[in-house]
């Protein structure tokens, strides 16, 4: 059985299940890859226009198997060579990972069915809208474990979801927020019954699914850049190059610029 199984709609929704269930989903370097390879066949599938991204069994995520990286790396390098390395595959592996959700064509809707913690939780923070079911458990946890207290972008995803006080709170106490207090403070959009969790993500998925790919795209790209500018001008010169592009970019007629019927 694959660590990540793909599924495909004829509604054009997509989901991606992390399938490692015995260890909540924990991320092995082999399953990156595979989730990476499948972003990028997904983004370019214009069939695919919204993905639900979720966990198989009782966790979504709970961050990088620690286990597994140590008995892949079982040589024992100097603290500077680990410092090198550690640096360099963490930029080309887990920051890319971490931003290509946010980069990618479609929306992506994260149904947090479980834990989400570490990498999981930087995986739920890049998805553009999350979705918890009422036994969610969002943890950071690097701080409890005598590392850097956060990876994967989540020192700039969190405070701009909950605001700086809370973020900071969630970081340094290294506490869990249930699925109650997620709601509460806006880092999910809402908190559902477990059975009706995934029946809600394709609801929402599906009704991002009926307007314009190209709309879509744009809108997404839109606001995560504009989550980085830093006056209202810029804003709104990315606001009208959205609207030009989406009312005068097409050539005849091209599905990706309309709803579906």
């Amino acid at each position: 059985m694959p660590d990540v199984l793909y599924e495909k709609r004829e509604s054009g929704v997509a989901m991606l299940t992390l399938n490692r269930p015995d260890s909540l989903n924990a991320l092995t370097h082999p399953m990156v890859a595979e989730l990476r390879r499948h972003f990028e066949e997904i983004d370019e599938d214009s069939s695919v226009r919204a993905l639900i991204l979720t966990g198989a069994g009782r966790g979504f995520c709970s961050g990088l198997d620690l286990k597994a990286a140590r008995e892949n790396n079982p040589a024992k390098p100097t603290p500077s060579q680990t410092v090198r390395s550690g640096l360099g595959s963490h930029h080309r592996v887990w920051n890319h990972f971490a931003t290509r959700l946010t980069r990618m064509r479609v929306p992506v809707i994260a149904a947090l069915n479980g834990a989400v913690a570490g990498m999981g939780l930087s995986l739920a923070l890049c998805s553009d809208i999350r979705l918890a079911s009422e036994k969610a458990r969002f943890h950071n946890g690097f701080v409890g474990l005598g590392m850097g207290p956060t990876e994967g972008g989540i020192s700039w995803l969190l405070p701009r979801l909950v605001g700086m006080s809370r973020a900071l709170d969630i970081i340094l106490t290294g506490r869990t927020v249930d699925a109650a207090e997620a709601a509460e403070i806006g880092l999910v959009s809402a908190t559902l019954p477990a059975e009706a969790l995934l029946g809600a993500a394709f609801e929402k998925a599906e009704m991002i699914a009926r307007n314009a790919p190209t709309g879509m795209w744009l809108g997404k790209q839109t606001v995560w850049a504009n989550v980085g500018v830093a006056d209202l001008q810029t804003a709104l010169q990315l606001e009208a190059r959205g609207q030009v592009l989406s009312v005068f970019g097409r050539e005849g007629e091209d599905p990706l610029y309309e709803r579906k019927r």
